[in-house]
């Protein structure tokens, strides 16, 4: 919700990493890989509050989804986060594995993969 209210005032957060397709290409299904510029992973970083990234990886299989005009996407996430300890003020490195799915639906301007 608090989201929904600062969208509300300062309009939608940027697109730090974005691929824009022709739905009508996904929809017959596809497999995608994506790896994350400098430029992406310093604006991800910014957003994030992070000391950096250094690494940041998505596969992911996109198929037409079960609701109408949607799509249905599944995947994993690899990514290498830089991160200071609130202890020491050392940097270190954290690793993240992630799987996600999720249907997007057209129109959906709320939708979040």
């Amino acid at each position: 919700r608090e989201l929904a209210k600062l969208e509300a005032l300062n309009g939608p957060p940027p697109l730090e990493l974005s691929r824009p397709m022709e739905l009508e290409k996904l929809s017959r299904g596809r497999t995608l890989s994506i790896t994350a510029t400098e430029e992406e992973m310093a604006k991800l970083s910014e957003r994030f509050n992070l000391a950096g990234i250094s690494k940041f990886e998505a596969s992911l299989a996109v198929a037409a989804g079960s609701v109408k005009r949607g799509l249905s996407l599944k995947g994993t996430l690899e990514a290498e986060l830089r991160q200071v300890c609130v202890v020491s003020g050392e940097e270190f490195t954290a690793p993240l594995e992630a799987e996600f799915e999720c249907t997007l639906i057209e129109g959906d301007e709320t939708a979040v993969a």
